[in-house]
């Protein structure tokens, strides 16, 4: 079973949601322990308010956000579909998705996406680029680039500023201000890595006080 609690009371729940709803709940209290049918009403009750927000989302101001269910969809045309937003731990709750690029070899370069925020609105979005195939680099990085330059977009309306730009090209470490939010480019390059070439980037725009900064 997914969670702590008897089976009774989980088929209960299942009946009451539909097939998706049910899989999200059990991914809701996954680690929890229910202790009564209080606990599992409560943990019902937030999925379908979950599904209420994603069929009528509220406005976000971008000084507070962004609409957590219009964000994740930003970069689904560039093959990257993000699963719902739900509780992650605690207060935090994320959407995310992954793209793995096609080649020969076992070890392939990925890009990741992660919408994280809070119930209401996302406070952070970050794309993330692993290189574990540095003979396709080329190609697929500058994918990852673009994938960056729609995101932006999507986040503020406007173009992304060269010298932003200039830093993702050379991979370098970044860190700027705009419209209020904190843009971050974070690079590792795996100094103890036994894959020669491998390294990880990261894009970041987020809150100031978003709950789990990038750095």
């Amino acid at each position: 079973m997914c969670l702590h609690m008897e089976g009774d009371a989980q088929n209960d729940v299942q009946k009451s949601c539909s097939i998706p709803a049910y899989k999200r709940w059990c991914n809701h209290v996954l680690g929890h322990k229910i202790n009564s049918n209080e606990d599992i009403d409560e943990t019902v009750r937030s999925i379908k308010e979950t599904i209420e927000r994603e069929q009528n989302p509220p406005k976000i101001d971008l000084k507070d956000g962004w609409s957590p269910y219009a964000i994740k969809d930003c970069l689904e045309e560039c093959g990257l579909r993000s699963d719902t937003y739900d509780l992650f731990f605690l207060e935090e709750w994320r959407a995310k998705a992954h793209f793995k690029f096609e080649g020969i070899g076992v070890l392939r370069n990925t890009i990741d996406f992660s919408v994280n925020g809070t119930k209401e609105m996302a406070t952070q979005l970050v794309l993330k680029f692993s290189c574990w195939d540095p003979e396709n680099l080329k190609a697929d990085y500058e994918d990852f680039i673009f994938d960056c330059h729609i995101l932006f977009t999507c986040a503020f309306g406007t173009s992304m500023p060269k010298a932003l730009d200039e830093k993702l090209q050379c991979r370098s470490n970044f860190q700027d201000e705009h419209q209020g939010k904190d843009i971050k480019v974070v690079f590792d390059d795996f100094p103890d890595s036994p894959f020669k070439g491998s390294f990880e980037i990261m894009f970041g725009i987020e809150n100031k006080d978003t709950q789990n900064p990038i750095f």
